[in-house]
């Protein structure tokens, strides 16, 4: 279903559409919080081959697949272009009255380690 969603949103708009992301009120998300995503993010990446095997084992799905998807399918930065199909997204649900009007997306101070 995400697939499908995702494909149709990436199609009307012209944007990326973006599934995750580590949010936090802006009160909380200090640059120390930050840092902290950043070398969590950091860290997982450095250990995707061992986090791919224990799902594999748990999973029980091709360890193989998983890191190749996990490698090529997923994109870890929130880029400009990233925030714009964001910023799409929170404006359509918005005129659609889905969620209540939402101001731009801020990046929290430090957090501009970017992974792909």
């Amino acid at each position: 279903m995400a697939s499908r969603n995702s494909a149709n949103f990436i199609c009307t708009t012209e944007r990326p559409a973006v599934l995750a992301v580590w949010a936090a009120r802006p009160e909380i998300a200090t640059p120390e919080v930050a840092r902290d995503f950043s070398a969590s993010l950091a860290f997982g990446l450095a250990h995707l081959a061992e986090i791919c095997a224990e799902a594999s084992r748990e999973l029980q799905l091709p360890e193989k697949e998983l890191l190749l998807y996990l490698r090529t399918n997923i994109d870890y930065s929130l880029d400009a272009e990233n925030l714009k199909g964001l910023d799409e997204y929170f404006s359509r649900a918005a005129r659609l009255g889905l969620i209540p009007a939402v101001s731009a997306v801020a990046i929290a101070p430090a957090a501009g380690i970017s992974a792909h």
